[in-house]
């Protein structure tokens, strides 16, 4: 079973997305930056205004850690795509975007892109995961072959996605619990 598609920036910027809001490493990151630092300003903030109670200071205990939440809340994903942007603007990335080929065998995958040809062993997948318009092959923790749905050229997304999972999960048994 094959899948041919065409694959842009905002995919890869999709998958980044996802990745971001399902990774627990940056589900952690997110929760210090957007509540704990403000907490702890509120905490020394309110500290401080204990000490020395004043209007402004008991209003600055309650209004820096607060707009610091708020900040960061409405800006994280926007900074963050904004710099994977630029990242990705620095190089041509030929290899990467445009048409992409994959074709499901019974040992892996063979990945063929614009510029090489690739054959993946089922145990070199990590994962797949998938949206309602992706699907996410991850092949490392942080990087993984994206299908969009949308640009699907050759092939059917739904067919090509039960395909793959049953061929995964029968080749590389789920891992067992850490004790």
């Amino acid at each position: 079973m094959l899948i041919r598609y065409n694959l842009t920036l905002d995919d890869v910027l999709a998958f980044n997305r996802y990745h971001m809001a399902h990774s627990p490493s940056m589900r952690r990151q997110r929760w210090i930056i957007v509540w704990g630092f403000p907490l702890l300003l509120l905490l020394v903030a309110g500290i401080t205004a204990a000490r020395e109670p004043s209007r402004g200071s008991i209003g600055l205990a309650i209004i820096l850690p607060l707009a610091f939440h708020l900040f960061f809340r409405l800006r994280w994903g926007r900074g963050v795509q904004r710099q994977i942007r630029k990242m990705y603007s620095e190089g041509k990335n030929a290899d990467m975007l445009g048409e992409q080929v994959l074709e499901l065998l019974p040992d892996g995958l063979f990945v063929r892109s614009p510029l090489s040809e690739t054959k993946l062993l089922w145990p070199a997948v990590e994962r797949v995961e998938s949206t309602d318009a992706h699907l996410f092959i991850y092949t490392s923790a942080v990087g993984a072959h994206v299908i969009p749905r949308s640009s699907v050229l050759e092939g059917d997304f739904d067919e090509f996605k039960n395909a793959l999972l049953e061929r995964y999960r029968a080749a590389v048994p789920p891992q067992q619990p850490r004790a």
